[in-house]
Parts: structure tokens; C-alpha cells; sequence
């Protein structure tokens, strides 16, 4: 994992949602998750980190994380 940061988006009915955007690096690729919630206290930066999750529409459900 190489960064992290919250987003807030207001829904359709006015509501402020909190996701984290967070970005896992893979054989040199960068690729941005977005989690739905605040996973800021999952992730450490620069951490070697195995994840699970559900994709979701607008944001992924985390399932686990494991340091690896």
C-alpha cells in the first residue's frame, strides 16, 4: 500500500458519505481502491498488506487485511 486519503461525497438524499481511496502497488502498478467507510486505521503506509473485498458500485466493502 503507497497512500491513502478520505473522500466525502453527499448522496442523493443530501448525506455525507466517508470513503478512503487507498492505492496498492503491484509489480511496479499503481491501482486506487475505493473502500466505502473510514479504513484509515486498517492501512499503514508503505505496509505489504494481502486484502479481500468486495468491489461494490460506488465503493468496495473491505472484507480482510492481513500484513504479509
Amino acid at each position: 500500500m503507497s497512500g491513502m486519503y478520505l473522500q466525502y461525497l453527499t448522496d442523493l438524499n443530501g448525506i455525507v458519505q466517508t470513503m478512503t481511496v487507498v492505492t496498492f502497488v503491484s509489480s511496479g502498478v499503481p491501482t486506487p481502491v475505493t473502500f466505502c467507510g473510514d479504513q484509515t486505521g486498517v492501512f499503514q503506509e508503505n505496509e505489504n498488506v494481502t486484502v479481500t473485498y468486495d468491489p461494490g458500485t460506488a465503493c468496495a466493502d473491505l472484507i480482510s487485511a492481513h500484513k504479509v
